[in-house]
């Protein structure tokens, strides 16, 4: 359940309203009624804006009314500003280049705020100054490459803002800028006064950022191609948000680079060095596309069958899911008490019967499953033993029970496009075999499925479980993250999401190319952002291995033989037990 606040409202309750607000500014600055920003994530008619400035990140634990609408606002003028294909057309293809090239076509949208609006001016210098104490509190500045990017950041918008602004830099930043600031101007000072001149031509003024870029990515180690991960994680260390919360949520770069854009989770960065070599051949289908209709009816009359012999009916899981997942809502009114409000339907009795004193009512309520679960399965190659029949019976089971009591629930799957890495690494080789390419081989995420289809209708999908062809490997970290963001858009008021997984991650092609522990950290770093800045409670039912070193809640289970009540019970743990 949702901590509750001095004013009632719960946290969960509170952070959705904020969220609402901050959609709402977006639209209206923005002048675009399609602009989107749910958990954290900016969108115009769903498609993503990737913005990669640090000055923009959410969920900042100390933030103010100001601060929060500074964000927004500035999220609006990108969108009124900005036209989103010509930027992706001007965009360096370079991963550095390109995310300081998102940065200065921020603050050239930033710099457009009319002169009539001198509170939205007001809260982006706010949002602004709360950033740059945060960077100095945080210890963004003792690296060379934060120093960096931090004086250009203030050049820049110096130049560009000028008289509009009230910001002013304090002695503090004067001191650590002054040194880099003095090496820098002479290079891109010119630069500088092109972008100032050009802030009302988004072409113009993207040929000198585009230099600007060039020169600062190559400062910071390489060209994002050949060098892309030392100068990426050299530049991220700075631009993504180094303080997440509870309500954070990120959008990435082009291709899947690891760039954080918006937001607090810093997912794909979160273990420090975590990046995808190419992302363009990952793939989300669902249960129904994996295999024709034929195989899945087959399928599904095995499935059934199997599930004939286990000794647990939906209906008797349903009762004990609802006593577990059911909070009290309003209903109506309860009439014929002796104390409470007076019913207004019963006021003739105290005419005829001035003795009665039951003539008052009170707020009733009912039990009410607002609740959804996600059961996220590892379906790799250590799966195919026969462990992966009983995982469907039991996943089936708890897809039917929910529903009948109440609750949404969602079936998705996680594997690899093919084994050994498949396109990513003939691109990697081809490429000439750089060293620590990161993730290096196609995810294939399954929604087997969807929480807001009722059973009925998915159960063929779901059935698609019980054929192996799809189990290969399996990237667990941005599985999760995957099916963490789902459930964030979701509108149910608890959120549970259970992993059931035989071990830790493993990919052949991932693995031999990079450090040890790169896919494990990057788990870990995963389960502790949702486990402890989110209200998704997070929980693993663990086939054969022991997997506390990811998730804090966790239950074994032995699918060798017949699934009993104790196996439900055990699984019922997992989805709501205590935090």
């Amino acid at each position: 359940m949702s901590p509750t606040r001095a004013d009632g409202q719960s946290d969960a309750a509170a952070r959705r309203r904020r969220e609402r607000h901050r959609s709402a500014l977006v639209r209206a600055i923005g002048a675009n009624p399609a602009a989107e920003l749910r958990g954290q994530r900016l969108t115009v008619a769903d498609r993503p804006i990737e913005i990669a400035s640090p000055h923009l990140s959410l969920g900042i634990d100390t933030i103010t009314a100001a601060v929060d609408r500074g964000i927004a606002d500035a999220l609006g003028l990108r969108i009124r500003h900005s036209d989103h294909d010509l930027h992706a057309e001007l965009r360096p293809a370079a991963t550095v280049a390109g995310i300081i090239f998102d940065l200065l076509e921020q603050l050239r949208c930033e710099s457009l705020t009319p002169p009539s609006m001198p509170g939205v001016a007001a809260n982006l210098d706010a949002a602004f100054t709360s950033w740059c104490e945060r960077a100095r509190g945080e210890h963004l500045l003792e690296r060379e490459a934060g120093v960096l990017l931090y004086t250009l950041i203030h050049l820049t918008r110096a130049r560009l803002m000028g008289p509009r602004s009230t910001y002013r830099p304090d002695d503090e930043v004067d001191a650590i800028t002054e040194a880099t600031r003095f090496a820098l101007s002479p290079v891109i000072g010119s630069a500088l006064a092109e972008m100032a001149r050009a802030r009302t031509d988004q072409r113009r003024f993207a040929a000198a950022a585009r230099f600007i870029a060039d020169y600062i990515a190559d400062e910071l180690g390489g060209d994002g191609e050949n060098d892309a991960d030392t100068t990426r994680l050299r530049l991220l260390a700075i631009t993504a948000d180094t303080n997440p919360t509870e309500d954070g949520d990120a959008q990435y770069g082009p291709q899947g680079t690891g760039v954080v854009t918006v937001g607090g989770l810093d997912a794909l960065d979160g273990a420090g060095d975590y990046h995808v070599y190419r992302a363009a051949d990952d793939r989300e289908i669902t249960g129904a596309d994996l295999y024709p209709p034929s195989a899945r009816r087959r399928l599904r009359g095995d499935l059934d069958r199997l599930l004939a012999a286990q000794s647990v009916s939906p209906a008797r899981l349903a009762q004990r899911l609802r006593a577990l997942l059911a909070e009290p809502s309003p209903y109506g009114w309860s009439s014929a008490h002796e104390d409470g409000l007076l019913d207004p339907a019963r006021l003739a009795r105290l005419v005829t019967d001035p003795a009665d004193r039951n003539v008052f009512r009170r707020p009733a309520s009912r039990p009410s499953c607002d609740a959804v679960v996600s059961f996220l399965i590892d379906t790799s190659g250590s799966m195919k033993r026969q462990r992966f029949e009983a995982v469907a019976v039991l996943v089936d089971s708890f897809a039917r029970a929910l529903e009948l009591a109440g609750a949404r629930c969602e079936v998705l799957g996680f594997t690899t496009r093919e084994f050994s890495g498949g396109e990513p690494r003939r691109r990697w080789e081809a490429d000439g075999e750089p060293a620590d390419p990161g993730r290096l081989t196609s995810t294939e995420h399954i929604v087997y499925s969807a929480a807001e289809t009722p059973w009925r209708r998915d159960r063929l999908g779901l059935a698609s479980m019980l054929r192996t062809d799809h189990y290969r490997e399996s990237i667990d970290g941005e599985a999760v993250l995957w099916a963490f963001r789902r459930l964030l858009d979701r509108p149910e008021r608890r959120r549970h999401l259970v992993v059931i997984s035989d071990g830790a991650p493993n990919d052949a092609a991932t693995s031999r190319t990079n450090r040890d522990g790169f896919l494990a950290d990057h788990l870990h770093a995963v389960t502790s952002f949702v486990e402890r800045r989110s209200d998704v409670r997070l929980a693993a039912i663990a086939l054969d291995h022991d997997v506390g070193d990811f998730y804090r809640n966790w239950v074994p289970l032995d699918l060798s033989g017949t699934l009993s009540l104790a196996t439900y019970e055990a699984a019922l743990l997992a989805i709501a037990g205590p935090r």
